[in-house]
């Protein structure tokens, strides 16, 4: 045990507990350093497991995650194909602290979370026109393929991430890490 010790220390890590660091605007989007998962992730312990059947799109064309329609409308899924290193979480529609028109609020595995203006897309209108099953409020799913999991609950709030990555939108704020 000592041997590990000396190796973390001269790491520059240490067997305590992980810290979190604060996050900074970039050009990009927000740029997160250690732990960002504790940046007001909300705690998920209490939601019930949605039922991975209803909502899996894994050995669809393009797609290997989960797909459901939010509470406030937004649609969101997870995606990890071709495979985990590549693995997405986004939800899309309209977010009203973002003004008119539809966003997408996208983070994966080594990208931090990054909200774009998607108005017109036709992507979102077919899935508008055929929703997804719909996840009910205080319940969460985690992809049967990868990392991602995500979580509605009954005051508006969508949370998704991958990893140190991910975002939590609520009817007042978008906050991405």
């Amino acid at each position: 045990m000592p041997l590990i010790a000396a190796m973390l220390a001269t790491a520059g890590c240490s067997p305590s507990s992980e810290q979190s660091t604060a996050t900074s605007p970039s050009q990009s989007g927000w740029a997160t350093t250690t732990n960002p998962v504790s940046f007001d992730f909300p705690d998920l312990t209490d939601f019930a497991l949605g039922d991975a059947a209803q909502y899996d799109q894994v050995n669809k064309p393009r797609s290997q995650g989960f797909m459901f329609l939010a509470p406030t409308g937004l649609i969101c899924a997870s995606n990890a194909y071709p495979d985990n290193a590549y693995e997405r979480v986004s939800c899309r529609g309209q977010l009203p602290q973002k003004g008119p028109g539809d966003w997408s609020v996208t983070a994966g595995r080594g990208l931090a979370g990054v909200v774009k203006p998607i108005t017109g897309d036709p992507d979102l209108e077919r899935d508008r026109a055929n929703p997804p099953p719909a996840l009910t409020p205080m319940h969460k799913l985690t992809a049967t393929k990868g990392d991602a999991i995500c979580a509605v609950d009954d005051k508006g709030m969508t949370a998704c991430r991958i990893g140190d990555h991910g975002f939590v939108i609520t009817p007042t704020s978008t906050r991405l890490f």
